[in-house]
């Protein structure tokens, strides 16, 4: 699978909650694993139509199962800091997960 393009994203998420359900988890560490900057938790909650404080109580479990891949930075943000293999392994994962 392949995703062109970090605008394709909310695409995907949408049309999966036609297919298949991914939780709340799995899609912010696509968002995350997806984007090459920091993403501020506003944005992150923008971008998958949920509230900041929902986010925010899922943020330090994330930071902690995915501690290696995640970095979080005061004023920045959070993004994922894995090489590319591995953010390929990641979706792959959440992917296969779902089936």
């Amino acid at each position: 699978m392949q995703i062109c393009g970090k605008e394709n994203l909310t695409r995907l998420l949408i049309d999966s909650k036609n297919r298949i359900e991914f939780s709340l988890d799995e899609q912010i560490l696509l968002l995350l694993i997806l984007s090459d900057d920091f993403i501020v938790l506003q944005d992150i909650a923008d971008k998958l139509f949920v509230s900041k404080s929902k986010i925010e109580k899922l943020m330090p479990d994330l930071l902690k199962t995915y501690s290696n891949d995640l970095q979080s930075l005061r004023h920045y943000g959070i993004r994922c800091i894995s090489p590319e293999a591995e953010k390929k392994s990641l979706i792959c994962q959440i992917i296969i997960c779902i089936f």
